[in-house]
């Protein structure tokens, strides 16, 4: 079989060393559309997309508020037809979770009528570093399909200095870059400009094809650069009627990283030519606070507004009337 993959390979590196410049071989272009549908991303959120109506409920990183009685439930997401999320059928791969200090807590991934989700063991306040990966081989493309949520435990009052170090615990992932003032409930609002960071076998790997996705639609593509760094700034998709605005109104995101590379290997007894690998971070954003207080602006000029027209109106009005005057005739005259 092996020899067999090595006689493919030889023979498209000659096509593709004699095609003319700019075509591209229809069995190569087969071969990567085969690996980015097999290796289709897949994320973590904190609710089940199937529980709401609204679109894109599911994505989303740790809320935090209040504690859960030491456990944590977390569900295992996908795109499905038109990117409306779906909760996964099946789980074959492998939960694992960390502490804010890297320590290992229990993580156990059970599908139940229909839905995978998984449960992690959350007692200390802070930050913890959840994953879900899976790896197969399918036509031999072998896909390492990994998801990361970073949830925020705890209660206001908590102090607790979260680790804020680019350690990482699977061959490639995505790593949120900290400011050095978050806190254990800092969130982000429209605007703000976030870096990624896409890490191999814990150094910055260049060259990989990074996007943010948000639960709007909007989506923006760029690669790493030398330093394995990618920065989304995320954009504001919230634009409700003056009366209607929710200062609390989330907004959700997924970033997403996936790179391939070429080499024979096996896992287990399955061989395979092409091993790619994709990564998800998802996260929430709110408004902007100064969205709400143009809002608010706005709403108290046009009550102001309202209120002058009123009194003007009532005004002209008054000096339009004319007051009764009684006249009263002299027959004798």
């Amino acid at each position: 079989m092996v020899k067999y993959l090595i006689a493919v390979a030889l023979t498209a590196v000659t096509a593709l060393a004699a095609r003319p410049e700019g075509i591209v071989p229809k069995a190569a272009y087969a071969k990567a559309t085969h690996a980015k549908v097999f290796c289709a991303p897949l994320w973590i959120s904190r609710e089940n997309p199937y529980a709401g109506a609204k679109k894109w409920e599911g994505m989303g990183s740790g809320s935090g508020y209040g504690r859960p009685e030491g456990r944590t439930k977390l569900w295992l997401v996908t795109g499905g037809r038109g990117g409306t999320p779906r909760t996964l059928g099946s789980a074959g791969g492998m939960a694992m979770a960390f502490e804010n200090d890297h320590r290992g807590v229990e993580a156990n991934v059970s599908v139940k009528r229909g839905s995978a989700s998984l449960t992690v063991a959350t007692r200390t306040p802070g930050r913890y570093a959840v994953y879900y990966v899976e790896d197969s081989v399918k036509e031999g493309v072998r896909c390492t399909n990994s998801a990361k949520y970073e949830l925020t435990y705890g209660r206001h009052g908590d102090k607790v200095e979260l680790n804020r170090s680019n350690e990482t615990a699977l061959p490639f992932e995505i790593v949120r870059v900290k400011e050095a003032e978050e806190g254990l409930f800092t969130h982000f609002v429209s605007g703000d400009t976030l870096m990624f960071k896409t890490m191999y076998k814990g150094v910055p790997k260049a060259g990989v094809a990074v996007t943010m996705r948000t639960g709007e639609g909007w989506s923006k593509r760029t690669v790493s650069d030398e330093n394995g760094s990618a920065t989304f700034t995320l954009i504001k998709a919230y634009f409700p009627a003056w009366n209607a605005f929710d200062k609390r109104h989330e907004e959700r995101f997924v970033v997403t990283a996936a790179w391939s590379e070429e080499g024979n290997g096996t896992l287990g007894e399955a061989p395979y030519g092409t091993h790619r690998f994709v990564t998800t971070y998802p996260g929430r954003f709110f408004p902007e606070p100064s969205s709400y207080k143009s809002y608010a602006f706005a709403l108290l000029f046009g009550t102001a507004a309202l209120l002058l027209t009123g009194i003007f109106v009532y005004l002209y009005r008054r000096r339009r009337v004319k007051p009764y005057a009684e006249v009263r005739f002299d027959e004798k005259d």
